[in-house]
């Protein structure tokens, strides 16, 4: 698991750690729509449908209109849904990380925001 600590020296100031580098890195070199689904959740829109052999259910496809994770899903004839699994865009999972804390995903959030400025950095208010 991914933990970001926020440390400081004798002096006060603050020391960022490795982990925080590590995840700064990681989404200094995310495609801005895989920031943007990490940051919203994804923005998902029907792909495929089919039903299932003896009409026991049907299993769907939805397809994020961002990054196109596809989310595929079985539902049973009731419209329970039984099993869900992702195929990840092609460099949305970023290895080593694990699983992002509270503390990752406001950086995610600031990423997202800072994305759509105009030249990617706030006026420091």
């Amino acid at each position: 698991m991914h933990v970001t600590e926020i440390l400081a020296d004798r002096d006060g100031r603050v020391r960022v750690t490795k982990a925080d580098r590590d995840l700064d890195a990681a989404i200094a070199h995310m495609d801005v729509t895989h920031v943007h689904c990490r940051d919203y959740g994804h923005a998902w829109r029907p792909h495929t449908v089919s039903v299932l052999a003896k009409r026991a259910g049907y299993e769907q496809a939805l397809r994020c209109g961002r990054c196109a994770t596809i989310r595929r899903r079985v539902l049973d004839r009731y419209g329970s849904q039984v099993t869900t699994a992702y195929d990840y865009a092609d460099g949305y999972l970023v290895n080593g990380l694990g699983r992002l804390t509270g503390s990752d995903r406001d950086h995610i959030r600031l990423a997202s925001v800072r994305a759509l400025l105009k030249d990617g950095t706030d006026d420091g208010s």
